[in-house]
């Protein structure tokens, strides 16, 4: 049996799909809301995709990571973060993108002191963007914070929190 997960766009007169885009098992969507485009992460092959909103092509893809999962970046979607949530501690697990006339460029990426980089959240109002990153498990307590320098495309891991047991889901409004 071949398993899929399926990206849909829905009519919200008619409430009947549109248009469907198959993609492999396991997927998370960004959407920065200033880009024509949506991001898609699939852990199971690794790629990140643009897919362009209204028709639904494909614009450009570039394989990150196997494992990767968690998925956000900047409005105008310039800038792509996603974690790979198979890494152990002390390996890269979370990864910035640049989105760039020629394609995605991987600009960066990190290793966390904690292992099973679920899901992440930027804030990206000033010159340095702030990403906080959960770790999830039964056992996980801790939040990865890293600053991004837009400037210098760098990565840097700058704190750790404590939070509840298994700390899963997070946004930035």
């Amino acid at each position: 049996e071949v398993k899929f997960d399926v990206l849909l766009q829905i009519s919200l007169k008619s409430l009947k799909i549109v248009r469907a885009k198959k993609f492999s098992e396991d997927i998370h969507l960004f959407n920065p809301v200033r880009a024509g485009f949506f991001v898609v992460v699939e852990e199971e092959t690794g790629a990140l995709s643009l897919i362009q909103k209204g028709t639904m092509k494909t614009l450009a893809k570039k394989k990150v990571a196997e494992g990767v999962h968690g998925v956000t970046g900047s409005e105008n979607g310039q800038f792509l973060f996603a974690t790979d949530i198979d890494e152990k501690a002390g390996s890269p697990a979370v990864y910035a993108l640049q989105v760039t006339k020629k394609g995605l460029v991987i600009c960066d990426k990190a290793a966390l002191n904690f292992g099973t980089a679920h899901n992440i959240a930027v804030d990206d109002r000033s010159k340095e963007m702030t990403l906080v990153v959960t770790h999830s498990g039964g056992s996980q307590v801790q939040n990865s914070i890293l600053t991004f320098s837009k400037k210098e495309r760098k990565l840097e891991l700058s704190k750790e929190l404590r939070s509840g047991v298994n700390p899963f889901g997070l946004t930035f409004f």
